[in-house]
C-alpha cells in the first residue's frame, strides 16, 4: 500500500465510497494508545454519506451554549439553517453557502489543536513555518474531504446519549438514525478554550479521526520523511481544490 493510500484512506473510507458495489470488512488502526476500529457493513455506504456533516455539527458553539451537549445541539440547528436556507440553495449560491460553512469551521472548530494532535510527537520537531504550512494543508484537506459534505445533510435524526465532563475536557456521546434501522454512533471530544467548548476530535463508530491520522502520519514519517508527507499533502490539497473549483 502506498503512503498516499495510507494517508488518505480514512477520508476515502468515510466520504468516497459511493462507487463501491459490494461491502467489505476493513479495520482501520488508530494510534496514540486508543484502540479504535471500524467494520464496514452492508449499510456502511448509507452511514458514511453523513459523516462529514456530523463532524461539522460539533463545530458551532454560540455564546448562549453553556454545556458541551448544548454546543452540539445548537450546532445542529445552525447548520440546518444554512443548508436549508432557500437564499443559499442552488448552484448560483454555492460559493456563499460554502463561505458561511467555512467561517463556522474556522471560527469554532479547533483545527490548530486537531492538527497538533494529529502530528503527535513530530509537532515539536517542526519550525514555526513548518507548523503553519502543515496546519494550513491539514485544515484544507479536512474542509474538502469532510466539512464540504455538510451540503448532503438531509434531516437525519440525532439522539444525545450522555455527557461526561472532566475539568476542561468533555465527551458527548450520540447516535444518528439513518433511514428506518441504520444507526451511526458519534462521539465528540471537546475542551474549554477560554469560556467556550470547542471540538478537537470526533469518533465515528469507534474510530477517532485524530488518532487515525496520527497513526498514518507517523507511519509515513518513519518509513520515509516529514518532507515526503508534506509533499503528498500538497498534492492532495491541490487535487481536492481542482475537484471542488474546477481547473483554472
Amino acid at each position: 500500500m502506498s503512503s498516499m493510500t495510507q494517508l488518505f484512506g480514512f477520508g476515502r473510507a468515510l466520504c468516497l465510497r459511493d462507487s463501491m458495489s459490494t461491502s467489505q470488512n476493513r479495520r482501520i488502526g488508530a494510534g496514540g494508545g486508543m484502540a479504535h476500529g471500524v467494520h464496514d457493513s452492508e449499510d456502511g455506504i448509507m452511514k458514511t454519506a453523513l459523516v462529514a456533516s456530523l463532524l461539522l455539527l460539533t463545530a458551532i458553539s454560540p455564546a448562549s451554549a453553556t454545556s458541551p451537549t448544548e454546543v452540539v445541539q445548537a450546532a445542529a440547528e445552525q447548520v440546518v439553517q444554512v443548508v436549508q436556507d432557500p437564499a443559499l440553495a442552488g448552484p448560483a449560491a454555492t460559493e456563499r453557502r460554502r463561505q458561511k460553512i467555512q467561517r463556522i469551521v474556522e471560527t469554532l472548530f479547533d483545527l490548530p489543536e486537531m492538527t497538533r494532535r494529529s502530528l503527535g510527537r513530530h509537532w515539536t520537531d517542526r519550525t514555526a513555518e513548518e507548523r503553519e504550512e502543515f496546519t494550513r494543508l491539514f485544515k484544507g484537506i479536512l474542509e474538502h474531504l469532510y466539512f464540504g459534505k455538510i451540503e448532503n445533510y438531509s434531516g437525519q435524526r440525532m439522539q444525545y446519549l450522555s455527557e461526561t465532563i472532566d475539568g476542561k475536557y468533555a465527551t458527548v456521546r450520540s447516535k444518528v438514525t439513518i433511514g428506518q434501522k441504520n444507526e451511526l454512533s458519534v462521539d465528540y471530544w471537546l475542551h474549554l478554550v477560554g469560556a467556550r467548548w470547542t471540538v478537537y476530535d470526533v469518533g465515528l463508530d469507534g474510530v477517532s479521526l485524530v488518532s487515525t491520522y496520527r497513526a498514518q502520519f507517523n507511519r509515513i514519517i518513519q518509513t520515509s520523511s516529514y518532507d515526503h508527507l508534506v509533499d503528498e499533502m500538497r498534492l492532495k490539497d491541490a487535487k481536492l481544490r481542482t475537484l471542488r473549483d474546477g481547473p483554472r
